[in-house]
């Protein structure tokens, strides 16, 4: 029952945002459905005793991660979130997160599967298939999310059907 409740806030906030979303109401979105998505990711060598989500540059999505961790847990642990510099080595972490201003970068710095056991999750048009294991879009001011199956393999990561269904394109 638990799993299904989600699932139907999941779909309510995907099909939520309005026309005159800011940009400050899209970050707290966004981080509200990538919590939700680590419900229905396993990771399969946890990186760390915590969960640890690094943000990639400087973006207002750090400080919604932050106000999240003062409330959740991921799997029962408590969530760290760190900010790193483009360049700058990526610490042990289960979460990615790379803002559109910076996909370009973070494709240069990162080889594909390099991230092993980090769900990387972007926010771009097209899908940066080289990088992210899941993407937000948003269209027709509604969030989407696409998923890149191979790379969620290649990364070590199970991501259950679930999840597989609601995406808008899963990539093999």
């Amino acid at each position: 029952m638990k799993k299904i409740v989600t699932i139907v806030i999941l779909s309510f906030l995907l099909l939520s945002v309005g026309k005159t979303v800011t940009t400050d109401s899209e970050y707290k979105i966004q981080t509200l459905l990538i919590y939700n998505f680590t419900k229905y990711v396993k990771w399969t060598t946890p990186a760390t005793n915590d969960f640890v989500i690094v943000v990639y540059g400087n973006s207002p999505i750090t400080n919604y991660f932050n106000q999240l961790k003062a409330a959740k847990q991921v799997n029962g642990k408590p969530i760290i979130v760190k900010t790193i510099s483009p360049g700058e080595k990526v610490p042990p972490c289960e979460l990615l997160y790379v803002d559109d201003q910076y996909i370009k970068q973070a494709e240069s710095q990162f080889q594909k599967g390099a991230l092993s056991n980090v769900l990387v999750i972007t926010n771009t048009t097209p899908i940066p298939l080289k990088l992210s294991c899941i993407n937000l879009r948003n269209i027709d001011d509604s969030y989407k999310f696409e998923i890149n199956n191979t790379l969620t393999s290649i990364n070590n990561l199970e991501v259950s059907s679930s999840l597989m269904n609601l995406a808008i394109k899963v990539y093999k």
